[in-house]
């Protein structure tokens, strides 16, 4: 976008949104409202006239909006750049806001009728804030390359689960489970449907259960660092379990009495709260059920209206296609 175009446009923001956004920034970062602030600054500006004041409020915004910001190489504590924050915005320049000029004030965008330099955030903003919560979620890098997108839905049974997983997406009621063998884009589809959750504002987990519940049955001895982790998994407002009950080899013998005990405890939760949970898992709903009724039941039920069991098959596993 080019400097003159985004300095001429004007959101549409009520006068207390806009308020409450100056406030905002004011508050947590002085320096980024100093600089604001110092755009309507000019001296002698009111006994200047219309046009004079049009043409300065012009200026101030473009050569606000070419200045480089650092959003993008903040760090941590550590020194670190801040996971998720690492995007590079070509329209702010990193800078998470741009000034535009009002020259004829409309609604509760401004006060009076002289032409002014106006703030807004840049919507590079929501993308850092998915960002980072892609990254709390768990799902890191995973998130940009597991999407709808790069789904293979060429056959009727991938577009299927595409288009259940979009519906869900909209409309995150029950839970969604898919069920089958290696390679059948299990992962990929989960993560897609938890990715989009996020971007839509929900705060989502995702766990490997294999390692989650390794962790869980070492820490069983500490009540509170095992409370803490088992509650966060109970309710946490969207969970995404990869591999549920993952089969170990050729000599499986199924999950463990503690495996099917923290399974119950944390799904059980989440049944009678009725929170959105997301699973995928080599083992298909009939399966799971002889493993375990109490655990099988309640997954069948809550994803009745978004359950996949896919068939195995070499020509059902992306991983043997080029």
């Amino acid at each position: 976008m080019e400097i003159s175009e985004l300095s001429r446009i004007s959101p549409n923001i009520s006068k207390s949104a806009f308020e409450r956004a100056e406030e905002r920034i004011k508050k947590n970062n002085p320096e980024v409202y100093a600089a604001y602030m110092k755009l309507n600054e000019v001296s002698g500006y009111s006994n200047l006239g219309y046009d004079d004041k049009l043409i300065i409020c012009k200026d101030r915004a473009e050569s606000y909006n070419r200045r480089k910001g650092s959003l993008n190489t903040r760090r941590d504590k550590d020194g670190n750049i801040r996971p998720g924050w690492d995007y590079d915005c070509p329209i702010c320049q990193n800078r998470g806001n741009y000034a535009y000029y009002v020259d004829k004030p409309q609604g509760n965008d401004d006060t009076g009728e002289t032409p002014r330099v106006n703030y807004a955030f840049c919507s590079c903003m929501d993308i850092r804030e998915n960002k980072v919560r892609a990254e709390a979620s768990g799902l890191g890098h995973k998130a940009d390359v597991y999407t709808f997108d790069r789904f293979d839905d060429d056959e009727d049974w991938k577009l299927m689960i595409k288009l259940s997983a979009q519906s869900y997406v909209k409309r995150p009621q029950g839970w969604f489970f898919v069920g089958g063998s290696p390679g059948t884009g299990k992962t990929h589809i989960c993560t897609a449907i938890t990715s989009e959750l996020i971007k839509k504002g929900h705060k989502a987990r995702w766990v490997q259960w294999v390692d989650t519940v390794t962790r869980l049955k070492q820490i069983k001895t500490d009540s509170y660092e095992y409370g803490r982790e088992i509650q966060s998994l109970k309710s946490y407002p969207v969970l995404y379990i990869d591999d549920f009950f993952k089969p170990k080899g050729l000599q499986d013998k199924g999950p463990t009495e503690a495996d099917i005990d923290i399974a119950f405890d944390v799904l059980n939760f989440r049944y009678n709260a009725d929170l959105p949970t997301i699973i995928s898992s080599e083992r298909m709903t009939d399966e799971l059920v002889r493993l375990d009724e109490a655990t099988g039941s309640r997954i069948v039920e809550k994803a009745k209206y978004h359950k996949f069991d896919i068939a195995g098959g070499p020509d059902r596993n992306y991983r043997f296609k080029e």
